[in-house]
């Protein structure tokens, strides 16, 4: 074989390599632009079929009738000392 031939093969499969990782690329990114389509549809789908439940328990929910002696229980050994950092006790107090 001479050098021209040679030569010719060379940037031939230059270009296969590159046409097979341009292929397998184009496909990776359809495939991840279907993953993305279906999970956005499947999220969609659950949304629409929560929200009859969603606005039933709303309803239930507004004929409740709201607490005359609401409780806030508050440790003030727990969380570092929150309760007094942030006064929760004075300001129960003062609600009543």
């Amino acid at each position: 074989m001479s050098d021209g031939v040679q030569a010719r093969q060379g940037p031939s499969t230059r270009r296969r390599v590159l046409a097979v990782v341009s292929l397998v690329a184009m496909v990776l990114g359809l495939t991840l632009l279907v993953v993305l389509a279906v999970l956005g549809l499947a999220i969609a789908a659950a949304r629409g079929a929560l929200v009859r439940e969603l606005h039933e328990i709303d309803e239930l929910r507004a004929g409740h009738v709201k607490p005359k002696h609401p409780v806030l229980i508050c440790n003030p050994k727990s969380g570092g000392g929150k309760v007094e950092k942030f006064g929760l006790i004075d300001i129960a107090e003062q609600m009543g």
